[in-house]
């Protein structure tokens, strides 16, 4: 969601990018620390609830202003809403409550794979060659934390209904980033709240129904402290920062920064779970930064093409 107007340059990316990941890491480790307190679908619906009540006392001048666009463009904003946040973090929620993290930390790592082909498959990008080498070295990295320096570890995985619900989430995420370009020419407050109310509509029956099949959202701190984070930090936050950085760079060239979502993952659990800092952690560490570097830092074939079907930044 674009934030407020910056310079065009893309060290300004790189941070936005850079931050959105470090915040939706910290989604995984608050989910797995509140996953016993808080049901998957309730966490979904209440964090868009959240994000809408933190963004809607800003954005409405700019709503009025911008609600004939926005009617013009509600399906495509419908679309956005619940692709890329609520049916997404729906089932990434139900996906990490029945799977391993090795698991889900491995199909992660296929997200920016993933954005990368619906680019090239919906939109005609062409990937370029430093592109390519830079998705291969940071895949590198990721295995080599994920397999905790034993490739052998790997070939023990096997998907099941939470791996499925974990790919199919990142399946959702790639076609939002690749659609982005799409976006109406909003205000970057109307643009939020406006996907965060979509987000919170769609999830709102999903919450529901898993409240009538008994599984109750509980009152405690650890409920409060799982919502106010998810709905500020990966809902907010890392939504403005992902969608300008998007928009700067064009999806080819944004989706290797999700690479790093594992690799500050690995860092919170270190510093706040209390997991040790192994060997491969640094191996993984450099090998991702690498090629994040490599295939951001240069300019793909298809970036003439793709940034003349990309809205300009919004006033």
């Amino acid at each position: 969601m674009p934030a407020p107007a910056t310079r065009n340059g893309p060290l300004a990316a790189y941070v936005m990018l850079t931050l959105a990941s470090l915040f939706w890491a910290g989604n995984f480790v608050m989910g797995r620390w509140s996953a016993e307190h808080v049901p998957p679908l309730a966490l979904s619906c209440l964090r868009w609830i959240v994000a809408s009540a933190l963004l809607l006392p800003f954005a409405l001048p700019h709503l009025r202003r911008d609600w004939p666009q926005i009617r013009a463009h509600l399906g495509l904003l419908l679309f956005l809403g619940s692709t890329g946040a609520g049916f997404f973090g729906s089932l990434a929620y139900l996906g990490l409550a029945r799977t391993t993290a090795l698991n889900a930390l491995v199909l992660n790592s296929a997200s920016p794979i993933l954005i990368v082909l619906v680019c090239a498959a919906v939109f005609g990008d062409r990937i370029g060659l430093r592109q390519i080498l830079g998705l291969l070295m940071a895949m590198a990295g990721v295995l080599a934390i994920v397999a905790r320096g034993d490739p052998l570890l790997l070939t023990t995985l096997t998907l099941d209904t939470g791996d499925l619900l974990v790919l199919l989430a990142m399946l959702l995420w790639a076609l939002y980033t690749a659609y982005l370009r799409l976006r109406p020419k909003l205000h970057w407050l109307s643009f939020a709240v406006t996907i965060s109310l979509l987000a919170a509509l769609v999830t709102l029956p999903l919450m529901a129904a898993e409240h009538l099949a008994g599984h109750a959202l509980r009152a405690t701190s650890q409920t409060a402290m799982a919502v106010l984070y998810t709905g500020i930090f990966p809902s907010v936050l890392s939504y403005i920062l992902w969608t300008r950085g998007v928009e700067i760079l064009g999806g080819v060239r944004a989706g290797p920064f999700m690479y790093l979502i594992p690799l500050f993952g690995a860092g919170l659990a270190v510093g706040l779970l209390g997991e040790p800092l192994r060997l491969f952690h640094l191996v993984g560490l450099l090998l991702i930064v690498a090629g994040v570097v490599t295939a951001a830092g240069g300019r793909p074939p298809s970036d003439s093409t793709d940034d003349a079907r990309r809205p300009r930044p919004s006033p």
